[in-house]
């Protein structure tokens, strides 16, 4: 306490008003559980419909890409009536098409498109952009 001519200076030590600190170490020593304001917030177990929507539709679309690419790679077999015709027609297997035998060889390359645009949507974008 102070003497009798001085004041006491309540503002001196603020520690003997704060909380002790305590380790995480010490917490679970104790047994004691952290606030739930102090825990990381986790993203919930459940997502809410429209994600859940919204993840199953991309995964049903990148199960058609995979599917739609292996089908691609895969020869058209000879029981297939497009080769049969194609045979009749004077097509040999590995040969391009062409009167000449100067044609392509491979067929043209698919481009799998999500977006709802148009097919030459792109292409105008960028020809009033440059």
């Amino acid at each position: 306490m102070a003497a009798a001519g001085e004041e006491d200076d309540y503002m001196g030590d603020l520690s003997l008003f704060l909380p002790a600190e305590v380790s995480s170490s010490a917490k679970k020593v104790n047994g004691t559980k952290e606030l739930p304001s102090a825990r990381k917030t986790k993203r919930p177990k459940t997502l809410s419909w429209q994600e859940r929507r919204k993840f199953e539709k991309e995964r049903k679309q990148r199960e058609e890409d995979e599917y739609t690419k292996s089908r691609l790679e895969a020869a058209i077999p000879e029981t297939n009536l497009g080769f049969r015709m194609l045979r009749q027609m004077g097509y040999k297997p590995g040969t391009a098409l062409g009167k000449e035998g100067i044609g392509r060889r491979e067929p043209v390359g698919l481009e799998i498109r999500r977006s709802r645009a148009g097919i030459g949507r792109r292409r105008r974008r960028m020809r009033l952009r440059g």
